[in-house]
Parts: C-alpha cells; structure tokens; sequence
C-alpha cells in the first residue's frame, strides 16, 4: 500500500512539452537510444513522469529503452540512474545502415502503396482503397476496405487494423498488406476467408505513420509520438502538443467515428505481448473480461508459443495518449495494440515467419467479431434508423451506425443487459438478454420519441496526473441528469460532443450540471468543430445555464468543460464533477398528425401540431382541402369535397430555427362505395375442377374487398383484395356465382353482377375391381352412361365389350374406357383381368390318371383307373386359345384316344374337366 501512495503522490502534474519542431530526418537532432537499468517501479515512475519517449522493460528489474536527447540524458543523470548508450545519433545510424529508408527486403512506402492500388484494381467487388488523409509530409494515409459489398455500407460486423504508428516498427505493414492479398486471393476458393469476406467488413490502414516509415523515425514528421495524441486521457507525452494535434491522429480519430468497429488493432515491434485497455492507469477496464477473453482468442490461434496478454499500465508499462485508450474510451471499440516481434527491424527473412504467427489470428479475431450481441435501433414511430448510444452489462458506451443503425458488441457468454440512448428519444432497457458460448443474439431496438438533447459522446479529456483515486468514468458526463458524475480532475477538462447542433435562442441554451453538492469552479467552451476554435460562454461554480450569446456564436455542437483549478489534484472526485449538460434551447423540428387519415368526403378533420421546440408560428398547406391553408397552431374542420389522395405540409418557426414537413399522400380521401365490376375468370368447365381464380376492379375507394359463392356447397372461396380462389368441390355440378363487393371507411357497397359458372356433370364409369378369371372364360364389360360416346384401348367403341383371351392369350391384361358425355366431359376407368388356365376346380390326383407318348405326333391315350364322369377334353397354346378335338371311346369312359394329326407342332396344356374336378398336363406335339 505504501508503495500505490508513493506511486501517485509522485506523478508530476505539470507535464513539460518537449519541442514542437520538424526535421527531415524523422528523428531529434542528436537524439539516441540509450539503455537504463530499472531496478523498482519507483523508477520507472520517475522515467515515465518525465514526459520522454521509452520502452518499458518486460519485467522489473529490467532494462528500459529510452530516446533522449543531450538535455534530456542531463536530467537522466541527475536521477542517478544507470543507463548506457546504445545507438549515439539514431538519426545518423540508420541512415549509415540502410541509406536513410526501410531495410532491405521490407517494402518502401510506395512500393506498399503500389500494392494497395494493385488490390483494388484487380478486386474491385471485394477491395476499395480509402485515403482517409495525409501524413505532415503530405504521404497517403491509405485504408483498403475489404467486404463483398464493398461499395455497401451494410449491417455486418466492422474490425480495424493499423499498423506502423511509429516509423522504425517496420513489421506490423509487412503483415498488414499480406493479410490484405490473402483476403483478396483467398475470395472465392477459401471457404473461410469467403465467409469472412461475406460477413464483415474488414479496413486495413497499412501505414499509420508514413513519413516515420520513409525516415525510419519513431516519429511522425512533427517529431511527435503519434501514439501519445491521442485524445483519451491525453496528458502531454510524447512530444505531444495537443490532444489530437497531428493530421495522422486526426484521421484515424475521424475515420473511426464514421464507423463502428468491434475491435480495433494496432501493431507493434519491440517485444511480443499482446496490450489492451487501459494503458493509462492501473483499475482493470470495465470490458476487461471481454478484452481478456478475445486477447486469449489472439494469442490461442497465433503461431506464439505462448505470448502473453494483459492491460497496457500493468503488463508493459503506463502511457497516456495511446490509440488503444481512444479507441476504446471514446467508441468502445475492443481496442488494442499488439507487439509482434523482439525487434523492431528483424531480418527480411523473417518478414513472412512473423505473418504466419499472426495470419490465423487475426482470422480468428475477425471471426469473432460477429459474437456477442448485435441489433439495429430504430424510431419506434417511423421505423428510420437513429444514433443511439448503447451500453452492455456495465462496459465502456458504444454507438451504432447512424446511417443503417446496426450496433455490434463482443462479449463473453452470460446474461446481460442492454441499453440504448439518443437525444430527442426515451432511453430503453432490455433485461435478461442470453449470449451463450460461440454464438450471438440480436437485440432491436425501437426507441419512442421523448424531448430532450444531452451530451451524448466524449470526445477527448484530460485528468492532469491521471488520480487514480477517482474512478475515472468519462461517459457518466454523457445523457441526462442521473445522479452519477464524472470529475474532470484539478485543471482538467473534457469535450463533449453534443451531436445535434446548439442554436442560440432566446435566453439561455445549455444547463451545466454539478453532480455532487459541493460546488466547484469552471469553464464552458463552445465550437463548430471538435477542435475548436474554442470560444468562452462563461464561467461558473456548481449548477448553471449559459447562453451562446456570450461566445459570440450562433450554434455550435462540441462543448468544452475545464475545471478552474481549485482543490487537490488527488482524491476521490477531485475536480468539479459534472454529471451532464441539457440543451435548454431545442431548435423547432416540425412535425403533426391529423384526426382521420382516411375520412369519407366532406367529412371534418383537425390537425395537430407535434413539432419538437417551441414554435410561435405555423404555416399549413393542405392539398385538395378546404379551406387549402391555416395560420392555427392546431387547425380543426379541414374538409375535403373529392376523393383523392392529398399531402399535408406543416412549416414552423420560432424566430430563431424554422422547420418545415410535407407528409405525401398523408390524407386518402374516399367517395360512396361502388359495386366493383362483374369478377373475370372460368365461366364454364367440367366438374373436377380444383381450383379457379376471379379477379374485380373499378372501385376506386375501396379499402378491402368481400367475396360470396353460392351455393355454399359448390366450394370454398378466398379472397384477397381484388384476386379471389375457389376450391372447387369435386362432387359439385349445376350453376353457381361468384361476387365481389368493396368496403371502406365510408360503409360497404353493393354486390357486383355475378360471375355465372356452369361446373357441368361428368361421366360416372365403372369397370369394376380387377379381377381373374379361367383363361378359357370371358368377361362383359359394362362403361354404362347410355347416350354418351366411347372409346376402348381395344378400339372399340360400344357401351359393352366381351373380354377374352382370343389374340391375346392368357395372363393379366389392362382393359380401359374413356366416356365423354354430349357436354364433351369425360370420364376413365381401368380394370386388369388375370386370365388364368389354372383357375376353375380342384386338380385330379396325377396317379389315377395315365397320358401317353407324350411327346406325341399322333395321337394321345388317356387311361383311367376308374369312371370319373369326364365332362370335356381340351387343348389351350401358350396363347390362351383353346383346341377341341375327336375324342375317341374305347372302354366305359375308362380308355380315350384323342387324334392330334391337325394340332400343330408346340407345347401345350391339356384340359381334362370331370366330377367337379380337373387337370392339367403339359404335353409336347411334334
């Protein structure tokens, strides 16, 4: 404990700027490397409240790397630290090394903006190139946006990657413009990359520091860190002027804001270590297991054996100003930085062995940016996308696309609760909202209209010294008054941006309000832009309004809010304490509704004026109306002589803002209900029919449309406005019709004429069940229907036909009959007929029996043991046809002969019929 108090009470809380000078060179002149042994944390808080630029030891005792200049390495002496030089004059080493440029074997800047260009030229469905900016030197700051609507902004997770912030960290583009070729390559054939392609949108900023790359310079141009302007918690490191006071920093601040990224990464050399939120004091980050757990992610799928991941302040060492800080404090992107490689140059041959430890990773991280918790929110009343502000479970506030309204959140499986918020709406919540592992939910959100316009995103801030005794929560300044403050800090200030524009009305615009009861001092800034210039509205203690009046300014949108300087530096809420600014003065936005949208003629409408502000005075249009205008705030007995369709235009004002709304097509006047015309469709068909469509028209005022079939039971109809279905029933025959009527706000109108329909009587046919029969018998068949025509698959074309086997021979045979009445309806039937030779009686015993020769030329000897009563002999061919020949008695029906001279050569089956009995005997006749 003695150790923490030590540690804060010794942060400097005046933070020296380092001179603010370009050189072409991209580094200090003289400046060097130089070695320090840390041997206590103690001593690292001396070297980071200096202000200089250095790498922290990876552990402690440690050596420390710093950049230094000859004045700067004289206070290093005089903490009494021991340091040696590594490199003497940077500037001079790297230009003795390399000529001045990038190694060799590393890409040039133009050689990886060629590349870019190369990209988006041969994939140009899939890769867009975005110059997002210049560099001080006026280099490309080139985004490639790699999606497969690219052109789209579309609903889909976004991820950033940047690389290059500091010019001498030369891997992290190498990787960069890699991983952008593999993604376009990959399209098409890699079905992990082309799902990847399909579902996100992925923006690549190869070069975060183009003329620190050139210049081989940590630098950017400015010989500033580029990696301590950002505007989070800002505190003067780095040879930083300003918050946000490079044009690199400013683009990468703009382009994010125009966007909506789930994870924002920026790479490094130096060590390896993966680095999230925060850098710049040591509490754990409100999203700290969702950064924890995606940073295992990262480092799981990585090539690393095992690279390590923790907050920046605790795991490397504390800065102010990162993008990592920025990114996440001001859009809640899960931010990050990622140190790649030992080296900051390693050898060109290892350029690609570095990309492969990183490839599957930020695959990987990609992949899971579509986890967690997504949704789009809405205005409840039109259904529009708005800006909301969306918190989770307690994590950092995150904001949606304003254009399409899509919001997306990594988070770590549980129960969460979501909530959204945007000015001029009622905040919402959604409780008990369910993410469970590998997955993500979707959550809507439909936001209902509510006056009232607050702070609604940080912008940039400062706590000077960081006092890590107050929380330090920036977004409890943000919404409306809740109880719940953000203390700026003793000299601190924070930028509000209030997202709608402020207007000067009549009296006082903004209420500043104080969160605890303790006033306290301070400043309130206006500007037209997040930069400023800043102009002074006023100067207060605690709870107050100000008036743009006083800054000599018509409107402004950002706010700036510096505290006057009382109190400690130190403690819990130092600082004043803010707990939100409302807008007092809400410019007018017009807006009505009226008392019957669809009012039958002449009938009286009154209209009601709902616009946003306060207006004095009104102006209304209203089309086709009488009377056609008014000057009423809320005009009443608006009447309308013919049917139409009418806009309605409301223009307001107050002397200060004027608004004006045309709601087209906003009034459906209707007429007297009129039968529709006599419905189009089948007039007459056969009974069987399934189904049959009708459709109406000429009734113009029509709402809705009913339909009627009589009689009920010729089937069911429905309709659909002017298209009704009828299903037919099948066993209905005779007349029926089929009629419309409309219906609309003014009553119900008459019947149509009715569609008369004739479903007209088919044939009943009836062949019977199929059957068998003897192959020696026949059938009748019988169609039935007297008076109408036939046809048979046998070509005749009778009522009755005989079926046999005669020129068809036995087995089962397909008989079929179509019948078609006078009214040309017809009707088939279809019955098989097996025609057996083995049917008819049972089979004599084979041993009372002798038949002999058999095979036979002339004739056969048929010998019985005893008289059986032999009723018939006959012969059947393999055709079915039956063979009658002489019989000859010899002995008391006990011994026949049968002459087969005349039968032809062939197989055959003989027929012995007696007693109620037979059998059947295959003989040959040769």
């Amino acid at each position: 404990m003695k150790k923490l108090q030590f540690f804060i009470l010794t942060v400097s809380i005046f933070v020296g700027l380092l001179p603010y000078r370009s050189i072409a060179q991209g580094w200090r002149s003289n400046e060097m490397e130089i070695n320090v042994l840390v041997k206590t944390l103690e001593d690292m808080e001396l070297i980071h409240r200096s202000g200089w630029s250095y790498d922290r030891p990876s552990s402690i005792p440690g050596i420390a790397r710093l950049y230094l200049i000859p004045k700067e390495l004289e206070e290093l002496k005089q903490m009494g630290m021991e340091y040696s030089i590594s490199i003497p004059d940077i500037a001079e080493h790297y230009r003795d090394l390399w000529g001045g440029v990038v190694p060799p074997g590393y890409y040039t800047y133009e050689q990886l903006i060629a590349i870019e260009d190369s990209l988006a030229a041969a994939f140009p469905a899939i890769c867009k190139k975005i110059v997002i900016g210049t560099s001080v030197q006026n280099r490309q700051l080139a985004v490639l946006k790699i999606s497969d609507n690219v052109e789209q902004n579309e609903a889909e997770p976004e991820i950033f990657f940047e690389a290059g912030i500091h010019g001498d960290e030369v891997g992290g583009p190498e990787n960069l413009i890699r991983f952008a070729r593999d993604l376009c390559k990959g399209y098409g054939s890699n079905p992990q990359i082309t799902n990847l392609v399909n579902t996100r949108e992925l923006f690549i900023l190869v070069m975060t520091n183009p003329d620190g790359r050139v210049q081989m310079s940590r630098y950017n141009a400015n010989l500033v860190d580029i990696n301590r302007d950002g505007g989070y918690m800002w505190d003067g490191e780095g040879n930083s002027p300003g918050a946000f006071s490079q044009t690199e920093t400013k683009a990468i601040r703009d382009f994010a804001a125009q966007n909506q990224f789930v994870v924002f990464t920026d790479y490094h050399s130096g060590t390896e270590f993966i680095s999230y939120p925060w850098s710049y004091r040591p509490q754990m980050a409100p999203d700290q297991p969702h950064l924890h757990q995606l940073a295992h992610v990262y480092a799981t799928n990585s090539g690393y054996t095992n690279i390590p991941y923790a907050s920046g302040y605790s795991g490397m060492y504390p800065i102010n100003g990162s993008t990592k800080d920025f990114n996440y404090g001001l859009q809640g992107s899960i931010s990050w930085s990622i140190e790649i490689s030992n080296n900051k140059q390693p050898p060109a041959s290892q350029i690609y062995y570095y990309y492969l430890k990183n490839k599957g990773a930020m695959i990987a991280i990609s992949e899971q940016c579509g986890k967690g918790i997504y949704g789009v929110v809405t205005d409840s009343v039109t259904g529009n996308p708005i800006p909301a502000k969306i918190r989770i479970g307690g994590t950092v506030p995150l904001y949606n696309d304003p254009v399409v309204g899509d919001y997306h959140k990594f988070v770590v499986p549980g129960i969460y609760t979501v909530e959204a918020s945007a000015n001029g709406y009622k905040t919402k919540t959604i409780t008990d909202v369910q993410v469970l592992p590998d997955s993500s939910v979707g959550v809507d959100i439909a936001l209902s209209p509510k006056q009232g316009h607050y702070a609604f995103q940080i912008k940039a801030c400062r706590i000077p010294g960081n006092n890590f005794y107050d929380e330090g929560h920036t977004w409890a300044a943000l919404g409306e008054q809740d109880g719940i403050n953000y203390s700026l800090g003793k000299n601190g200030w924070i930028i509000l941006d209030m997202y709608d524009t402020i207007y000067n009305g009549n009296g006082n615009d903004i209420l500043v309000v104080e969160g605890d009861s303790s006033p306290e001092s301070y400043s309130v800034y206006a500007a037209i832009t997040q930069d400023g210039p800043w102009k002074l509205m006023g100067s207060a203690s605690g709870t107050h309004e100000f008036d743009l009046t006083s800054a000599n300014l018509n409107k402004a949108r950002y706010l700036k809010i510096v505290d006057g300087g009382t109190g400690s530096y130190f403690g819990e809420d130092a600082g004043f304490d803010l707990d939100g600014v409302k807008v007092l003065y809400i410019p007018v936005s017009a807006n009505f509704t009226a008392s019957n949208t669809m009012p039958c003629i002449d009938n009286s409408i009154d209209f009601a004026d709902n616009s946003l502000g306060n207006p004095t005075i009104w102006q209304w249009l209203f089309q086709g109306g009488n009377p056609s205008s008014s000057n009423s705030q809320n005009p009443s007995g608006i009447m309308y002589p013919n049917p139409g369709i009418y806009d309605v235009t409301l223009t307001v004002g107050d002397g200060v803002t004027s608004s004006s709304l045309t709601k087209s097509g906003y009034i459906h006047v209707y007429g007297t209900p009129l039968p529709p015309l006599t419905p189009l469709g089948d007039s007459s068909f056969c009974q069987g029919l399934s189904q049959s469509d009708y459709t109406t028209a000429g009734a113009p005022n029509a709402t809705s449309y009913e339909w009627v079939l009589t009689p009920t039971d010729a089937g069911i109809i429905t309709g659909n406005w002017i298209l009704a279905t009828v299903n037919w029933n099948p066993n209905f025959n005779g007349q029926a019709m089929v009629k419309a009527r409309e219906t609309s706000p003014c009553g119900t109108g008459q019947w149509s004429l009715p569609k008369v329909v004739d479903v007209m009587e088919r044939p009943i046919v009836d062949l019977g069940n199929d059957t068998i029969i003897a192959a020696s018998a026949s059938l009748l068949l019988d169609a039935g229907n007297p008076g109408c025509s036939y046809l048979w698959n046998t070509n005749e074309t009778t009522q009755t036909i005989i079926a046999d086997t005669n020129g068809i021979g036995a087995g089962i045979h397909e008989y079929w009959v179509r019948v078609t009445s006078p009214n040309l309806c017809s009707s088939s039937d279809t019955i098989l007929i097996n025609f057996s030779i083995d049917i008819g009686m049972p089979d004599f015993s084979v041993s009372s029996i002798k038949v002999f020769p058999n095979p036979t030329t002339q004739g056969l000897w048929i010998e019985l043991n005893e008289e059986i009563g032999m009723s018939d002999i006959f012969f059947i061919d393999t055709k079915g046809e039956k063979w009658k020949l002489p019989v000859s008695i010899f002995h008391k029906d006990t011994l026949f002969y049968i002459s087969t001279k005349t039968l032809p050569s062939g197989i055959y089956f003989l027929r012995i019929e007696a007693s109620a009995k037979a059998l059947t005997i295959p003989i040959i006749k040769r």
